[in-house]
């Protein structure tokens, strides 16, 4: 929940955490074309998401989630990152995909 122009902003976790990791993809995407490292912040925030991931899902998509030790490269977080993309944005419902365009519009692809 935040507060706009006065008003009260609900959102639910699945729609919160798409757009975050929408986010996140979009900075490791740009990280990776500028050759930047990987720093303690993106680290922690993508051992984060996949906590809440592991959390929020079940089956064969949690199961197979890599455990994070630091020795990962750049090319591993955007994988990770892309991966939990795709599957948090196969949870959300049209309405939730509508309100991130609203949101995001240079984010989402257009609607076709």
């Amino acid at each position: 929940m935040a507060e706009r122009d006065g008003q009260l902003v609900f959102r639910n976790h699945l729609t919160l955490m798409a757009a975050q990791l929408n986010g996140l993809c979009t900075g490791l995407q740009i990280a990776a074309q500028t050759n930047q490292p990987i720093g303690d912040c993106t680290h922690k925030l993508i051992e984060n998401l996949l906590k809440d991931c592991r959390e929020m899902w079940s089956g064969r998509v949690v199961e197979h989630l890599p455990s994070l030790n630091g020795g990962e490269s750049l090319g591993d977080y955007v994988v990770l990152a892309e991966s939990l993309r795709g599957v948090a944005f196969s949870f959300l419902q049209p309405d939730d995909f509508e309100e991130l365009r609203r949101t995001m519009p240079f984010g989402l692809s257009p609607k076709k």
